[in-house]
């Protein structure tokens, strides 16, 4: 039972979780996308899987009506009635997509995820004190699920940035005028790919090309002449197979340089990441005309981008791991840069916190224990997961964030549960 301060607390926290809820779900999901009426009109209503970024849509649509469940459990809605209630709501918001609102494409991929996500967060509300203040013979078990869960993670994070070059022909494009890109606006002198010369058209020795990516040989450059800087990022010069997907791309964004390959994650319908280089292109009068050459290598695990102008040379490479896990679920375009590690630790902690919240369930006279299982499980995931999938072992900002995480969850719950009850 929930006294009566803790359960007008409960009802005031029930009634937050449902205004920020609905605000979410209808600035979400209700907003006109003009400039997505094409793309939408393509969009399937019977699929079950979206899109380029279907996996992160399917992940963001459960997410995305979890808080309003939880808000209808924690009012008192009877769960019934609750789940039922965010059908129909889900219903409703896409029937509106459908008929009323410009640019939003309506799914039954949609319409069941929105669903489970609410009747995910109705079962969390109703629960959340059995796993979070359990007793020490539960708390063993979802340790060792946040372990399991966690190295499941990184096997997929690996596997998602392992190369996946088409078997199809390869075409080149020089600052190609493309939907959903902004236009170059320089000169490109010339482009190569592992020494071949790219032009306009099919690719020769595409075979090599994809071979080269496939073993983590390639190398993609351009020598060009700069123009005034782009609104977004707009191509120098892309690889792109016969039936439009991208192989790669050496682009502006800014002052930027952006370089990516495609990579599992394309497949699996998550981010690709890319490499990007700040500094790279100048503004003002120096910005017409001056000549770069432009260099993106890819060896199987890392990016490195690199330009260099007038003998000077900048370069940045990105590490492939485990600890990139985050950047795969972004919805936006994001490219990894030098202040990336810093969310590369806070990933790595956030998992390790996990299992250490429940590691101070555990008994107090054998803390042995509990360093043992935290080894075992960053040895597995940072350095075994890597090293089986051609990655080098996880640089040692990871590692920090493990330890991090492992430390602040293990002593936020003993600080916390030392003042609860475990639930009868």
């Amino acid at each position: 039972m929930i006294d009566a301060p803790g359960a007008d607390l409960q009802r005031r926290l029930g009634l937050v979780l449902l205004l920020g809820g609905a605000v979410l779900v209808a600035g979400l999901t209700l907003t006109p996308q003009p400039d997505q009426v094409v793309a939408s009109g393509r969009t399937s209503m019977i699929c079950l899987w979206c899109g380029d970024l279907g996996t992160i849509d399917v992940v963001l649509n459960l997410l995305l009506f979890v808080p309003l469940g939880a808000g209808l459990a924690l009012v008192g809605v009877r769960p019934g009635l609750a789940v039922a209630g965010m059908a129909l709501l889900s219903l409703a918001v896409e029937t509106a997509q459908l008929t009323l609102i410009v640019g939003r494409d309506a799914s039954l991929s949609d319409l069941l995820t929105n669903s489970a996500g609410g009747a995910a967060g109705v079962l969390l509300a109703r629960s959340w004190r059995g796993w979070i203040l359990c007793g020490p013979a539960e708390a063993r078990r979802l340790a060792l699920a946040a372990g399991i869960a966690w190295l499941l993670v990184a096997v997929l994070s690996c596997v998602a940035l392992r190369p996946a070059p088409t078997t199809l022909l390869y075409y080149g494009q020089l600052a190609p005028e493309l939907g959903g890109f902004a236009l170059y606006r320089g000169e490109v002198v010339a482009a190569t790919v592992s020494g071949l010369p790219v032009v306009e058209g099919p690719l020769r020795g595409s075979d090599r090309t994809q071979a080269d990516l496939e073993r983590g040989s390639f190398r993609f450059s351009a020598r060009t002449r700069t123009g005034t800087a782009p609104l977004g990022l707009a191509p120098v010069v892309r690889l792109a197979d016969q039936e439009y997907a991208e192989i790669a791309l050496l682009g502006q964004d800014g002052d930027a340089l952006v370089f990516r390959v495609r990579l599992a994650a394309a497949r699996l319908g998550l981010r690709v990441p890319g490499a990007r280089l700040a500094a790279v292109f100048p503004s003002g009068e120096r910005a017409q005309g001056s000549t770069r050459d432009l260099e993106g290598d890819f060896d199987g695990h890392s990016l490195r981008v690199r330009a260099v102008d007038g003998g000077i040379t900048r370069e940045w490479r990105v590490a492939f791991g485990p600890h990139l896990g985050w950047a795969l679920w972004l919805p936006v375009r994001f490219e990894l840069r030098a202040g990336t590690i810093v969310l590369d630790v806070l990933w790595v902690a956030a998992w390790f916190g996990l299992g250490g919240w429940w590691l101070g369930r555990w008994p107090v006279r054998r803390p042995a224990n509990r360093l043992g299982f935290v080894a075992v499980v960053a040895a597995m995931s940072l350095c075994l997961v890597p090293l089986l999938f051609g990655f080098p072992v996880s640089p040692l900002h990871a590692w920090i964030g493990a330890v991090i995480g492992a430390a602040a969850g293990l002593r936020l719950s003993r600080a916390i549960l030392a003042h609860a009850a475990p639930p009868t």
